[in-house]
C-alpha cells in the first residue's frame, strides 16, 4: 500500500491550525478486512472512511483508543474529530409490542444528544423498518379483525342455540321447581353457577389449547416448508388472555339469555307453550331485522363511496373505520334474522302447495315444521351462517393475495428494478441499459 513497509516512519500533517505541526507515526503492521459486512467494516465505511476522489489515495492510520484520547486529542482541535458508535440490536427481542417504543426511544436519543453535542448525526435503518413493519401489520390486522368478528358471531349464535336447546329440555323441571315454591332468582342462580363455571374454565384453558393446536399446524403441508416439519413456535401473550376473557364474558351472556327467559316460566305457561306454537321473537315483532338490514345497506353504500374501510383522521394518519369494519357481521346478522322470518312462511307455502300430492307422513312433517319452526330454523340458520363464513373466507384469501401483490407492485414501481448499480457517462452506461432493455 503506497510502498509503505512495517517500521517506516510517517508524518500526519493537519490541514488546520493546531498546537502541534505534525504527528510522527511508525507503521507497526498491516491488516486486510476479509468481511466487508462485519460490524467494524460497516462502522468504518459509513462514518470514518475518508471521502477522497479516485485520483487521490488515502492511507488510514489505526491507533489505540487510549492513545487517541490521552495523547492526540488534547493537541488537536476537537471540532475536527469525528466520533462514531455502533449500537448493536438484538432482532429476537423486537416484536409488535415494543417496536413503537423502540422507535420513540431512537428519536428521543437523537433529540437529546443533538442538544448536547453539535453536528451530531444518527444513521439507522430501524425507523424505516419499524414504519414498514407497522404498516404491514396494520393492513394485516384490519382484514383479520373482520374475519374475527364473523367467527365471533357464528360461535355466539352456536352457544345461544345449544343453551336454548338445553334450557328447553329442562323447562319441565323448571316448571316443577316453580310449583314447589322456587323463585325465579333461585332458578336463575343455578344457571349462573353453571355458566360461570363453564366460562371461567374456558377462559383459563382456551389459550393453552389454542396454542397447542396452532403449534401442531407446523406439520401441515402449508406450513411445513416454514417450520421444517416441526412444531410451530407459539407464545401466549397477555392479549391472548384478554381476548379469552372477553370471549368467556360474551359466552356467559349468551348462556344467560335463554336461562333468564326460562327462569320466569311457570307450570301454566309451560303447558300453554307445549300446546301452542311459541310466539315470534321480539326482533320480529318490532321489525328489528328489517331495520338492521336497512342499516347494513346504508353502510354498504358508504363503503362503496369511501372505497375502503381505511380512512384518515384530522391529522392525516391512516385509521380504521370500525363502523365500516363491522359491515360483514351486520349484514350476516341481518340476513339471518330475515331468514328466520321467511323460513316459516316458506314452509307453510310449501306444505299447502305440495300437501295434496305428498305421502301422509311427509305432509304431516311439513305441517309440523310450519307450525313450530323454531328448532328447525335454528339448525338451518347455523348451517347458513357456517356456509356464509366459508364463502367469505374463500373470497377473503383471494382478496388478501391481490392486496399483497398490488402493494409490492406499488413499492417496486416497475416490473423489473435493478438496485445498487451506479451509472456514469462512460460507455458502460449504454451497454448496461441496452442489455436490460431486452429483458
Amino acid at each position: 500500500m503506497l510502498e509503505v513497509a512495517i517500521g517506516d516512519p510517517l508524518s500526519a500533517v493537519p490541514t488546520w491550525p493546531t498546537e502541534i505541526p505534525f504527528v510522527r507515526v511508525v507503521v507497526s503492521g498491516f491488516f486486510q478486512r476479509n468481511d466487508n459486512e462485519d460490524e467494524f467494516s460497516r462502522l468504518y465505511q459509513r462514518a470514518l472512511q475518508a471521502d477522497v476522489s479516485q485520483t487521490v489515495r488515502a492511507l488510514p492510520f489505526f491507533i489505540a483508543e487510549g492513545t487517541f484520547l490521552e495523547a492526540l486529542r488534547p493537541a488537536i482541535d476537537d471540532d475536527s474529530s469525528t466520533y462514531a458508535w455502533l449500537l448493536d440490536v438484538v432482532p429476537e427481542r423486537l416484536n409488535d409490542d415494543n417496536t413503537l417504543q423502540a422507535a420513540t426511544d431512537i428519536n428521543a436519543t437523537q433529540e437529546q444528544i443533538s442538544k448536547d453535542i453539535g453536528n451530531f448525526h444518527l444513521t439507522t435503518r430501524l425507523l424505516r423498518v419499524f414504519t414498514e413493519y407497522d404498516e404491514r401489520l396494520f393492513f394485516t390486522r384490519a382484514p383479520m379483525l373482520v374475519f374475527l368478528i364473523l367467527i365471533a358471531v357464528v360461535i355466539l349464535y352456536y352457544v345461544v342455540t345449544l343453551a336454548s336447546l338445553l334450557v328447553e329440555q329442562q323447562k319441565g323441571e323448571i316448571a316443577l321447581l316453580r310449583s314447589r315454591g322456587a323463585s325465579p332468582g333461585q332458578i336463575l342462580a343455578v344457571f349462573v353457577l353453571e355458566g360461570a363455571t363453564i366460562s371461567v374454565l374456558a377462559t383459563a384453558v382456551g389459550p393453552v389449547l389454542a396454542a397447542i393446536g396452532i403449534s401442531a399446524l407446523g406439520f401441515a403441508p402449508m406450513f411445513s416448508g416454514l417450520t421444517g416439519n416441526s412444531f410451530m413456535e407459539v407464545e401466549i401473550s397477555r392479549n391472548a388472555y384478554l381476548m379469552s376473557a372477553a370471549g368467556g364474558a360474551l359466552s356467559f351472556v349468551a348462556l344467560m339469555i335463554p336461562a333468564i327467559q326460562a327462569s320466569r316460566s311457570s307450570v301454566t305457561r309451560h303447558r300453554v307453550e307445549s300446546a301452542r306454537p311459541s310466539q315470534r321473537p321480539f326482533f320480529h315483532r318490532y321489525y328489528l331485522d328489517l331495520l338492521l338490514l336497512a342499516v347494513g345497506v346504508l353502510l354498504l353504500r358508504q363503503l362503496d363511496e369511501q372505497g375502503s374501510v381505511l380512512g384518515r383522521d384530522l391529522l392525516g394518519d391512516v385509521v380504521v373505520n370500525e363502523l365500516l369494519l363491522a359491515i360483514p357481521g351486520v349484514m350476516l346478522i341481518a340476513a339471518a334474522m330475515v331468514l328466520l322470518r321467511l323460513f316459516p312462511l316458506a314452509l307453510s307455502l310449501t306444505s299447502r302447495i305440495l300437501g295434496p300430492w305428498l305421502p301422509a307422513g311427509l305432509a304431516m312433517g311439513l305441517w309440523q315444521m310450519a307450525r313450530e319452526p323454531t328448532h328447525y330454523a335454528r339448525l338451518t340458520l347455523l348451517l347458513v351462517l357456517t356456509a356464509s363464513m366459508g364463502v367469505f373466507a374463500a373470497s377473503f384469501v383471494a382478496t388478501l393475495e391481490r392486496s399483497y401483490q398490488e402493494r409490492v407492485f406499488y413499492s417496486t414501481g416497475s416490473d423489473v428494478r435493478v438496485e445498487g448499480v451506479r451509472l456514469d457517462n462512460s460507455r458502460f452506461r449504454a451497454t448496461f441499459v441496452d442489455r436490460y432493455e431486452r429483458v
